[in-house]
């Protein structure tokens, strides 16, 4: 099988790992770790799992691009989430192995999207899409049975990962990770600030209708397959009228049509768009070190949710909040782009 070949079809893979990953992790922390009457354990276990989950992704992403031992990392990190998964562990080792390994492979599936990707984006967005829709499903359906569907496609598409054959390369040293002074330091910066703009309009951004279980799954599923259109889009039109389209419209959306159904679904869609192009501009400013680019992004998702929360509890006014995140990323993503990638 032809190299690049296989790298595309174990992204393919990996998208649908995401999926299944996030969806046993999400199982694991509200169908068994949360199963307690002290508030103060469900914030431990919260706080905990996310700290691994996402703020960790950095720190791995850093160490795995110097060592680029990509294959077996990935079987290491689906082994320790299958464990913590599957097996009745004392709670806090369960929430250890879930959340090192969920961060794991976040990273490494990264790393391969981002290889596979050159100067285009469908893959970015491709990996990244599914995880929203895993989280819904291993959160809103708790039976058993998900579990154990969950726990063997898992173990079926981790073994395909691990026989493909990956690209062999010339061993050579990472260069020194180095931003090109204060104007590179501002344009990551931005780009982490539109990251965390996506995240607190995720959170506040709540529909208006009564949400039955399935209409939350139907919104998660809009919103991978805005991620995953996002790339496409931009292949297709480039960044500058992918970013115009897709927000103003979803402006539009999100500020009169709350309410209906299919009108939040399709506005959930277009503003989850920015993912891949976020993606994209932070590798460009981050050569060489796809995981640790791919990681700080992720990282600051769960800040950005942390301010979306802060948001609702002190009842602030939803108005203010929508238009200035969407004027400010289409500015944000513009003005980086402008400065750091080139036409598509």
């Amino acid at each position: 099988m032809d190299l690049n070949r296989a790298l595309k079809i174990k992204v393919w893979l990996l998208t649908i790992l995401h999926l299944l990953v996030d969806g046993l992790c999400a199982y694991t922390v509200f169908n068994r770790l949360y199963l307690t009457e002290s508030n103060i354990s469900i914030i431990v276990t919260f706080v905990g799992y996310n700290t691994l989950a996402f703020l960790l992704q950095p720190l791995f992403g850093y160490w795995f691009d110097k060592i680029e031992k990509e294959k077996i990392t990935l079987t290491i990190s689906l082994i320790c989430i299958l464990i913590g998964a599957i097996f009745s562990l004392p709670k806090y080792i369960s929430l250890f192995l879930i959340g090192v390994g969920n961060s794991v492979f976040h990273v490494i599936g990264g790393k391969y999207s981002i290889k596979v990707s050159s100067n285009k984006l469908t893959y970015l967005g491709l990996f990244v899409s599914l995880g929203a829709c895993g989280l819904a499903l291993g959160t809103y359906l708790y039976q058993k049975i998900t579990l154990i569907i969950f726990t063997i496609l898992t173990i079926i598409l981790g073994v395909f990962c691990h026989l493909i054959k990956d690209e062999k390369t010339i061993q050579k040293d990472v260069p020194p990770l180095k931003l090109k002074g204060k104007k590179d330091i501002l344009l990551l910066i931005l780009i982490l600030v539109a990251v965390m703009i996506r995240a607190i309009i995720g959170k506040v951004t709540a529909p208006l209708f009564e949400a039955s279980i399935l209409d939350l799954i139907i919104i998660a599923l809009f919103a991978s397959l805005g991620k995953a259109l996002g790339g496409i889009v931009a292949d297709l039109i480039g960044i500058k009228k992918t970013i115009f389209v897709t927000l103003t419209l979803s402006l539009i959306g999100y500020f009169f049509f709350r309410n209906y159904i299919v009108v939040y679904l399709l506005a959930t869609l277009l503003f989850n768009t920015t993912m891949p192009l976020t993606l994209f501009l932070s590798n460009r400013l981050l050569k060489h070190y796809e995981g640790f680019s791919f990681g700080l992004l992720a990282s600051v998702l769960f800040i950005g949710y942390l301010l979306g929360e802060l948001y609702i509890y002190l009842n602030f006014s939803y108005t203010p909040i929508l238009c200035v995140s969407i004027v400010a990323t289409i500015y944000i993503i513009l003005y980086v782009k402008k400065k750091v990638a080139k036409e598509l």
